[in-house]
């Protein structure tokens, strides 16, 4: 049995050992110094038994009151470290912000690689506008090292190649000779950091960049004698001076500077109201009547719209020497009692037929329009102005207005308003005028008072 000098004396020794232990642990921590770090630089003494007393005092309390004191006096010391370190980093941190720095300790390349690339921007420019063929430019705000343009993105990807104007420009030029198309959307990447531009100094893109570019449209004034030349409009083209070779750089050059010359009307028939409709150089029904006939004969949707896609064509067809292959036809329709339809081709007046429009309370669109759906059969459904549901079958049908229609439809009489905005003609002769129409062709709903087209 220990004497009670040799407790005491276990008891001291226990405790200074705790001490001690407890400010190494301080220390280790507020340098920054974790307990693995810590262990490594150890003797293989400390580093062994440091572990099973920190274990020790942490995860089993001692009996004795001395230890319990010692355990709480040394949690609290090693917290007080712990705030210490924390303020002196966050007060160092400040610091380099408040001049604009930041420490490298801590912080990954990444980030300082995004911290250098705030310097470099790109914009884009035009070097040519009149021409879909002109070249697109890019500009740097500095000059660059290695621009990278393997990683570069064209959206369409469009043939041709990049070259250095200048360190800080650089140009793409198609290579086609029909360029990027009149009014295309185009759209270019450039990525950031290492595998984008690279300047000089060093400095990259902070942000991958998208560059939007517009190419120019096509005349207007050009389609119309395009379209007069391939027989789609009621109009003939005549240039002042031939041109010196029709081949694939003129067209293309012709879409941005037409050349000069006059139209002159095909048929001595046509009605005074459909002329007045035609302006040369602008877009306007007749226009786009023939456009639609013009999308239709390539399988294109008839909406009318000019892309790049009918401007190719258009040329294509023009080199090769193809014409519609759709007569001109449209048809005049008078609410004038008896209401009449007639059907024109070429200039010849191939049918007429009484009809009937709209009643007062669901009256027929009036004006020109331009046929945009066509169907042989379809069940007409909805209700009527008067709260009554209908759902009728209707032949040879030709959309030229929202739910506006030349068709086919059985009445007793016709030659008086009885449709809900329809124009109805016997179904004996729907056949025909669905047949000899195409989309695009013209139907013009006059008022009352307005006679039948001249030549009847």
């Amino acid at each position: 049995m220990r004497t009670k000098g040799q407790q005491r004396v276990r008891r001291v020794s226990r405790w200074a050992l705790g001490a001690v232990m407890t400010l190494a642990f301080a220390s280790l921590w507020t340098w920054g110094i974790s307990p693995g770090a810590r262990a490594s630089a150890s003797s293989s003494e400390f580093a062994n038994h440091t572990p099973s007393r920190f274990q020790k005092s942490r995860g089993h309390a001692m009996n004795r009151g001395d230890s319990r004191r010692l355990f709480a006096r040394s949690s609290d010391d090693l917290a007080i470290s712990r705030q210490i370190t924390r303020t002196r980093s966050l007060s160092s941190h400040a610091r380099g912000t408040a001049h604009g720095q930041t420490s490298d300790r801590g912080i990954s390349k990444e980030r300082r690689r995004s911290a250098r690339a705030l310097d470099l921007t790109v914009r884009v420019t035009t070097a040519d506008l009149s021409s879909a063929s002109g070249p697109l430019v890019v500009e740097f705000s500095q000059p660059l090292q290695n621009p990278h343009i393997a990683a570069w993105r064209l959206s369409p990807n469009i043939h041709g190649r990049w070259r250095a104007i200048t360190p800080q420009e650089y140009a793409f030029r198609p290579s086609a000779p029909f360029g990027f198309g009149p009014g295309v959307t185009i759209h270019l990447y450039i990525p950031k950091g290492l595998p984008g531009p690279i300047a000089k100094g060093g400095t990259g893109l902070a942000r991958a960049v998208t560059l939007t570019w517009q190419s120019p449209a096509g005349s207007v004034l050009r389609l119309q004698e395009l379209l007069a030349d391939e027989g789609y409009l009621p109009v003939t083209f005549r240039p002042t001076a031939p041109p010196a070779a029709h081949s694939l750089e003129y067209e293309v050059e012709s879409l941005y500077r037409p050349p000069e010359g006059t139209f002159t009307w095909k048929y001595p028939n046509l009605p005074a109201q459909l002329k007045a409709l035609w302006t040369v150089g602008s877009m306007n029904v007749i226009t786009q009547g023939a456009l639609m006939q013009f999308q239709r004969a390539h399988n294109m949707t008839p909406n009318g719209v000019l892309n790049a896609a009918v401007w190719r064509a258009l040329i294509l067809d023009r080199l090769h020497h193809k014409v519609s292959p759709y007569p001109y036809t449209y048809i005049w329709v008078t609410e004038t009692e008896p209401e009449t339809l007639e059907l024109w081709v070429d200039n010849r007046l191939v049918l007429t037929t009484l009809c009937n429009t709209g009643i007062p309370q669901s009256p027929t669109e009036l004006g020109t329009f331009p046929i945009y759906e066509r169907l042989p059969f379809q069940v007409m459904q909805g209700v009527n102005p008067f709260g009554q549901p209908y759902a009728d079958p209707v032949h040879w049908i030709n959309y030229f207005y929202g739910g506006d229609a030349v068709h086919g439809f059985v009445r007793a009489a016709y030659g008086f308003p009885q449709s809900l905005g329809c124009v109805e003609v016997p179904v004996s002769v729907a056949p025909l005028i669905y047949q000899t129409v195409h989309y695009g062709t013209l139907v013009t709903v006059n008022p009352v008072g307005v006679p039948v087209a001249p030549g009847h």
